[in-house]
């Protein structure tokens, strides 16, 4: 009678063991499922924050608050800026080499001397923003936003500006020797001394451009009718002034900062 008792209960206990060994193959899909699903985590707001000289290589920046954010000289080298909302901050001198900023908005950003080096800009808003002395070298900027950007001596060689809007932008003495600039809007913008040098002008709207008249030999197969200039009459165009640390100006900040 015992060992009838006993082995029943040894059959329920495997009878268990089967039933809960099904039960946790049924959720191994969903438990991989949650572990893959991305996390979903709110924007910073570090809006007016003063860090200069900060350290933040790599870090993961996406959609962040910066606006009117203190970052001179900051490394941010390889930093994830996606879609962050940088404008009118500060980022002279700044390491943003290989960042990836793509859809970030840098309006009225002051980047004089910042290190861009193949960073990541595809369709960022950088209308106004102050890139004097920027290296932007082979830098991807493709359908960005450069209205009125101020690019006086900034180094543009090899970079990639197709379908980039650059209308009313001064270029002047910027390095442009084999950058792509097809499709690109030039209208109106300054490109007195700048190097043109085996850039790609294909379709580029160049109407009301100011080019030097030793440029016409390699700019070929634009749109529009610029103004050809006598360069060698005249000084190269001086660096417009604009101070190092100047205070944003009434612009609000987006809602929620």
């Amino acid at each position: 009678m015992g060992c009838s008792r006993a082995q029943a209960g040894d059959r329920a206990a495997v009878v268990w063991d089967v039933t809960r060994a099904m039960h946790l193959l049924l959720l191994l899909p969903l438990l991989a499922a949650c572990k893959s699903a991305p996390v979903a985590r709110e924007p910073r707001n570090m809006a007016r924050s003063h860090l200069p000289g900060a350290h933040m290589r790599r870090a993961d920046l996406r959609r962040a608050n910066l606006y009117a954010a203190d970052l001179r000289r900051a490394d941010l080298f390889r930093a994830d800026l996606r879609q962050a909302f940088l404008g009118r901050a500060i980022l002279c001198g700044a390491d943003l080499q290989q960042a990836q900023m793509t859809r970030t908005d840098l309006s009225q950003a002051d980047l004089r001397s910042a290190a861009l080096v193949r960073a990541t800009l595809g369709q960022a808003v950088l209308d106004g923003a102050d890139l004097r002395r920027a290296d932007l070298y082979l830098a991807d900027l493709r359908k960005a936003d450069l209205r009125d950007a101020v690019l006086v001596g900034a180094r543009l060689r090899r970079a990639r500006l197709g379908q980039a809007d650059l209308r009313g932008a001064s270029l002047a003495g910027a390095d442009l020797r084999d950058a792509d600039l097809r499709g690109a809007r030039l209208d109106g913008a300054d490109l007195r001394h700048a190097r043109l040098d085996g850039a790609r002008l294909g379709q580029a709207h160049l109407d009301g451009a100011s080019l030097c008249q030793s440029d016409r030999a390699v700019v070929k197969r634009f749109k529009g009718t610029p103004s050809w200039i006598d360069c060698d009459a005249e000084p190269e165009p001086a660096e417009p002034e604009k101070p190092a640390s100047s205070e944003p100006g009434p612009a609000a900040a987006p809602a929620g900062s």
